[in-house]
């Protein structure tokens, strides 16, 4: 299953797709499944599109089970990760790369790249997770990083880094001390007590949300429940 013209395209967040990646290339399970990501603290719809995610990526088959890219992926050592999953993104993406360089092109020329997948409503996010896998493969300069460019518009984390142990830390995890590992309490965002606007302003605001969600240590699950309230009321308007 490809990412071909008036089809499907992948928009989960680009930090729960790596996260995915990480954990098969570390515990190599015989299935990625909904019901094991969701014991990872996946919420249920993010679980359902890092699969879809995954599939499109051709990395496992409808059952969940690795297939030869997958399997190249985890063999791969950290050297040579970016490399292979350059080539995942590049078979994966065909026709966008037939279209634009996201090394070069501008930030419009890319969104145009992504008119004709579907669900439309999910442009930016499909933007998103492209860009922020070109730049985990390293295929970005570092002002085209999504990191850089749109930190608090839902950027990717910062790269893996080599622990002590010699295996590298999972893309957008740092290794903090123990008192830092403590849950911070952080005021939640305001909440509109009116219905909220479907148009741009409703955007804004789940953009802000999964930013919020994607840069917090420990999954807040109250926060992630919003989301996915508000992501499940765009699709059924969509």
């Amino acid at each position: 299953m490809a990412i071909t013209h008036d089809g499907p395209a992948p928009y989960a967040p680009i930090a729960h797709v790596l996260r995915a990646i990480d954990h098969y290339r570390e515990k190599a399970p015989a299935a990625m499944t909904k019901e094991l990501l969701m014991k990872l603290g996946y919420p249920d719809s993010y679980a359902t599109r890092t699969l879809r995610a995954l599939r499109l990526f051709e990395l496992v088959d409808d059952a969940g089970v690795p297939m030869d890219a997958f399997k190249e992926l985890r063999r791969a050592s950290d050297t040579e990760f970016p490399a292979r999953l350059e080539q995942v993104i590049r078979t994966a993406y065909s026709e966008v790369f037939e279209v634009v360089d996201p090394a070069t092109a501008a930030e419009a020329a890319v969104d145009n790249a992504f008119r004709f997948y579907n669900p439309g409503a999910q442009r930016e996010r499909m933007v998103v997770l492209f860009m922020g896998l070109c730049e985990a493969a390293g295929m970005l300069p570092p002002e085209k990083a999504p990191r850089r460019r749109t930190m608090r518009a839902g950027g990717v984390k910062a790269p893996a880094r080599t622990t002590s142990n010699g295996r590298a830390d999972a893309p957008g995890q740092t290794r903090r001390t123990p008192d830092e590992r403590k849950p911070r309490v952080e005021p939640e965002p305001e909440v509109r007590k009116e219905t909220p606007d479907t148009g741009p302003l409703r955007e804004r605001y789940i953009n802000m949300l999964l930013s919020k969600a994607e840069s917090q240590d420990q999954l807040d699950d109250k926060l992630l429940d919003r989301i996915e309230a508000l992501l499940r009321d765009d699709e059924q308007k969509d």
